[in-house]
């Protein structure tokens, strides 16, 4: 994924995946909400309660910490698990979200509207 890129945009609080948290902090001026940091059981559960029940699971944790992106790789494996994160993926909107076109191969980038 190319992470570095998601630095020309301004600076946004964004709900990933746990595994994008650390290069994200690392190479832009992003917050993310997720982190793969095994004492923190914010950063894993933000994940887990966002990307892995469904579809108002998502809504509400993006409104609970006022998240302004959301950013999905492609390929995801939890597909399987909870479907609407294929639709969103293949960068289908959902009610609040709204797929950034043309943003870098592998990413999908939904910007939340309010």
């Amino acid at each position: 994924a190319n992470i570095a890129a998601l630095a020309e945009l301004p600076p946004a609080t964004f709900l990933t995946f746990h595994d994008l948290g650390p290069p994200m902090l690392l190479l832009t001026e992003h917050n993310v909400l997720s982190a793969p940091y095994h004492r923190s059981n914010a950063a894993l559960s933000n994940f887990f309660l966002a990307f892995t029940v469904d579809e108002i699971r998502l809504l509400q944790e993006i409104s609970r910490y006022d998240a302004e992106y959301v950013i999905l790789c492609r390929d995801t494996r939890l597909a399987q698990a909870a479907p609407f994160l294929s639709q969103l993926a293949a960068g289908e909107g959902l009610s609040g979200l709204t797929p950034v076109a043309g943003f870098a191969p592998g990413i999908t980038l939904l910007r939340v509207t309010r």
